[in-house]
């Protein structure tokens, strides 16, 4: 940031991303007090260079509403993420993926507050964008995906979750915290049986079990790698498996805004 400062001046578009990736530091650091001040210098700059409707400018406004919305500022939030949606889809296209992005941030402000009558058209739409531009099996799809379950899932709306639940089971990426509790309310209610409802937690649980140990063992096989031999204490090392386990149960229900 010096150095662009210093050879381009204070103003200049590339400052401006020097101080949105500074400040996207701190606010993954949780110091949102230093994220603050640049993100907010960082849109000045955009506006000021590039103009008030330019892309670039939209994603200054959605990490500031970011930011915002962590520490529970909600009001201050809102009218980033609706400011950033419009010039998204003035810019690029109601059917652009970044204004599914803009979507499904908006919609996730809207559940978090529990206003989930705002939230589900947003999540809904995102969901249809993202299907159209990237594909049924794109990343941003199955989290479109997992977002709707969740929101049908606060809301006691099991027989909506469950086709979308099965769906990212089929598709390999399920989010367990919010399968276990849609399929055990729904063989409660007799959407799915009794049976089916164990089958499809018994492979959920295979899943993450297949993927913290791979990691696990990825992990001792660098190790083993640089000499430090230990393989030999292989049996020992089995709390490896138990610590990863415990550690994406602790990190799964992480919301991507």
């Amino acid at each position: 940031m010096a150095i662009y400062q210093k050879a381009l001046a204070r103003d200049h578009p590339d400052v401006a991303t020097a101080l949105n990736s500074l400040a996207f530091l701190h606010d993954s650091l949780g110091r949102y007090a230093d994220a603050e001040p640049l993100y907010q210098r960082s849109l000045a700059i955009r506006e000021k260079a590039l103009g008030r409707d330019h892309p670039n400018v939209a994603q200054s406004l959605n990490n500031l509403a970011l930011l915002y919305g962590r520490q529970g500022r909600y009001a201050d939030a809102e009218p980033l993420y609706q400011r950033s949606l419009a010039i998204r889809e003035k810019a690029l296209g109601r059917d652009h993926p970044d204004v599914a992005n803009s979507l499904n941030n908006l919609a996730g402000l809207y559940r978090i507050q529990g206003r989930y009558a705002n939230a589900e058209p947003l999540f809904q739409r995102s969901l249809a964008i993202s299907e159209k531009a990237l594909g049924r099996d794109h990343p941003d799809v199955a989290l479109s995906l997992n977002n709707l379950a969740g929101l049908y899932r606060r809301q006691g709306r099991y027989a909506d979750a469950l086709p979308i639940i099965r769906r990212t089971l089929s598709q390999g990426t399920v989010d367990k915290f919010h399968a276990f509790p849609v399929l055990f309310a729904s063989q409660v209610e007799n959407l799915v049986s009794a049976a089916q409802a164990l089958a499809d937690s018994y492979e959920i649980v295979q899943r993450a079990s297949a993927s913290a140990a791979a990691n696990a063992v990825s992990k001792l096989a660098a190790r083993f790698a640089a000499g430090t031999d230990e393989l030999a204490q292989l049996v020992r090392k089995d709390q490896d498996l138990t610590a990863e386990a415990e550690a994406l149960d602790k990190n799964g229900d992480c919301l991507r805004l």
